[in-house]
């Protein structure tokens, strides 16, 4: 190689050499990288339409007078969208922030359902997460 370049950011860093050419099992291990990280963001898009759901059957539970029960299904919800957090570092920052957007509705739309069902100490939680 003639030059190497290295990129960082805050999850992430990237170095490329000029004039340098991968051999054959290099190109196999990006190809299954690739693969792998595509299977991983349909893995996590149907987490997310799975919090999407949650969040509409929460609320027809809320507009049927039952908060407790729509405060379980919002929970649920926020359990779905977990492993964005642990999968940040390979995931696009729009993708991360988009889910992010969810899990802070789901958490306020979870402090407003344990206040219906009066629950304090729950609804003060829910509405911090909702806010961090």
């Amino acid at each position: 190689p003639t030059s190497f370049t290295v990129r960082a950011g805050a999850n992430a860093a990237a170095m490329s050499a000029e004039g340098y050419k991968k051999d054959a099992e290099e190109v196999a291990l990006d190809a299954e990288l690739e693969e792998k990280r595509a299977d991983l963001r349909a893995s996590l898009m149907e987490y997310y339409a799975d919090a999407s759901r949650c969040r509409e059957l929460g609320n027809e539970r809320i507009k049927a007078g039952q908060p407790a029960e729509a405060l379980a299904i919002y929970r649920e919800g926020n359990a779905a969208l977990s492993l964005f957090d642990t999968s940040a570092p390979v995931l696009a920052a729009s993708l991360k922030a988009t889910a992010d957007a969810l899990s802070a509705l789901l958490h306020s739309n979870a402090a407003q359902a344990a206040l219906l069902a009066g629950m304090w100490e729950e609804a003060a939680a829910q509405a911090k997460a909702a806010l961090a």
